[in-house]
């Protein structure tokens, strides 16, 4: 332990531990009961799942345990939850009466799980903790005729990480969740992350759909073919109608240029698609949008392969507890279950991420681009578990902050990330999919923009793309984009996507352009007028308690009342419709 300028720092010292044979450790509760508080006390508990969260206490809701920074892939299971959302930041806060800390992770986040407890009969006192995973595990069921018996294997070695936190605390009288956001970002701050430009005006972020494969025949002989979405004359066409209606700042993130498509194999050698244009072609197209000030990214994949095309299986692949292959399909929306038809992809493992980002650097330079988008990287982690080469997640987290260094020490300028988590925000310029929610049907009091208060203002970030995510509807997006101070962002293509429904690409089936052009375009000049772009969020809160009506204000002086209730209600005198919002000062 040793005392800071803020408050504490805990830090356990890996060459310290020492284990029996018959007795290893498997994982360790970092000050469970720090911070505790009795029925008594009145407060919350701060998690940054999705957006954010909170858990009051005395509320009877407990918070069962989730990994920071996503389950591990190496971990996969057959069956999805309903819950995907990420504990994105490495913190969590505890406001207990009028005062609060926060307890962020210095080192081994990967490594962590989050647990928050209600009292019990057993332990009255509410409690939130991290737990520190020194080996990882993965179950195994023995299935006799009578029974079903589950058995956890675990890793033969141990995580050789010493795992710090610090406590940090604040001198004012009344502390919340939008204070311990500000405490949080100071520490950013002073790590060294630097605040990057940021445009004046809402960002119309756009993914453009490129190539896709598809099976067809040739005399009766199937093979593979390249589809197009969008080309990259095609997108030009967009790109114009937006600039006409005066679309005034825009992004475009370019998936399925190279490779075969949309699922791509390895980029360390890469082969533009005809289907959508050749380099020159996209050359042109960088020049183009430069030419009219707008962003670009290519997007690809770094670490997640479709095929095993410039990839090895055997030797580059993440392996599970048992030393297998990790074989990942999608989900089937409507069993939650893996779906076997579809194509199988494999995750890249940590070790060679070095070697993989060289060869990339090397072969993308050829396409005259300095700016990148990676889908995969800095939003989820993965272990190897086979003996002789243990990786943990710590260790790919530690090799992704690696790559994320050698891009920008190279020739790209500036990078796009899709939910980038803690570990990678001094990377990121621009950031979609950051999600504007919280999770769904688990036991929370609330749920907060606490990721976006802490970033508001470090770099560009939008949510997930509207016509996308059809869990909500339109006006919640709306809503939920000018309370988080998030920028816009939707997934189209040229073509319609009708071509697709047939094909392992039926998840597109609402990106064709043209269903959804007027509606953005109204959408992005009703948000931009509002003025709050170019301006951070600072504050947030609840109106008279009820999380269905909420107050946010911005560094310019705007405040804006937002009602999600399905009831008119009057605020400072003024009637605020349902469904909708008011500027208010």
């Amino acid at each position: 332990y040793s005392l800071t300028d803020y408050g504490f720092e805990a830090k356990i010292i890996n060459a310290s531990i020492v284990e029996k044979n018959n007795a290893p450790i498997i994982y360790i509760d970092f000050l469970p009961f720090f911070g505790s508080s009795t029925e008594k006390d009145s407060g919350y508990v701060v998690i940054p799942e999705g957006s954010g969260i909170l858990i009051n206490h005395n509320s009877g809701k407990n918070y069962a345990g989730k990994r920071l920074y996503g389950p591990d892939i190496a971990n996969s299971k057959e069956t999805k939850t309903n819950d995907s959302l990420n504990i994105s930041l490495p913190l969590f806060g505890v406001k207990q009466n009028d005062g609060g800390f926060i307890s962020v992770i210095k080192n081994g986040g990967g490594m962590a799980t989050f647990l928050a407890q209600n009292p019990s009969s057993s332990t009255p006192v509410n409690f939130s903790y991290y737990r520190f995973h020194y080996r990882e595990g993965q179950l195994y069921e023995f299935v006799t005729w009578r029974t079903v018996q589950p058995v956890t294997i675990w890793t033969k070695y141990f995580s050789l990480e010493d795992y710090t936190l610090e406590y940090r605390f604040t001198d004012q009288e009344k502390v919340d969740y939008t204070d311990m956001a500000n405490m949080y970002r100071e520490y950013l701050l002073e790590q060294g992350l630097t605040p990057k430009t940021q445009s004046s005006e809402l960002l119309f972020n756009l993914t453009l759909l490129g190539g896709y494969e598809y099976l067809s025949t040739t005399l009766g002989i199937p093979t593979n073919k390249i589809g197009t979405l969008t080309s990259f004359e095609q997108a030009k066409k967009i790109i114009d109608e937006l600039t006409s209606d005066n679309v005034a700042a825009i992004s475009v993130l370019y998936q399925g240029w190279m490779n075969d498509g949309i699922r791509h194999y390895s980029p360390v050698k890469i082969k533009n698609e005809k289907a959508v244009g050749s380099r020159c072609d996209l050359i042109a197209f960088g020049e183009y949008l430069a030419g009219k000030g707008i962003g670009f990214y290519p997007e690809m994949n770094f670490n997640t392969y479709y095929t095993d095309k410039n990839f090895s299986k055997k030797n580059d692949s993440v392996r599970t507890v048992f030393a297998t292959v990790v074989e990942s399909y999608r989900f089937n929306p409507a069993t939650l279950r893996a779906d076997w038809t579809t194509t199988p992809y494999y995750t890249l493992r940590a070790t060679e991420f070095d070697r993989v980002i060289d060869k990339i650097l090397k072969t993308y330079a050829k396409q005259k681009q300095t700016t990148i988008s990676l889908l995969d990287l800095g939003n989820a982690l993965s272990g190897s578990y086979r003996n002789k080469d243990t990786i943990f997640r710590s260790q790919t987290e530690e090799a992704s902050r690696i790559v994320l260094e050698k891009l920008l020490n190279e020739y790209i300028e500036a990078i796009n990330l899709h939910n980038p988590s803690g570990y990678a925000l001094e990377y990121v310029t621009n950031a979609v999919d950051v999600s504007m929610f919280g999770p769904q049907g688990k036991a929370i009091d609330a749920t907060i923009p606490f990721y976006q208060l802490v970033v508001s203002g470090l770099f560009e970030y939008a949510g997930d793309a509207i016509n996308m995510l059809d869990l909500y509807s339109y006006q919640t997006h709306v809503l939920k984009t000018i309370e988080t101070g998030s920028n816009l962002h939707f997934t189209w293509s040229y073509e319609d996507t009708l071509n697709t429904t047939k094909t392992e690409y039926n998840n597109y089936y609402s990106t064709y352009y043209k269903n959804w052009y007027e509606k953005a375009v109204n959408t992005y000049h009703e948000i931009n007028d509002l003025g709050i772009h170019g301006a951070r969020l600072i504050d947030h809160e609840f109106v008279n308690g009820n999380t269905k009506l909420v107050l946010v204000t911005y560094e310019n002086g705007t405040s804006i009342f937002i009602n999600y209730t399905n009831n008119k209600v009057n605020y400072s005198g003024s009637d605020v419709p349902a469904m909708s919002y008011k500027v208010v000062s």
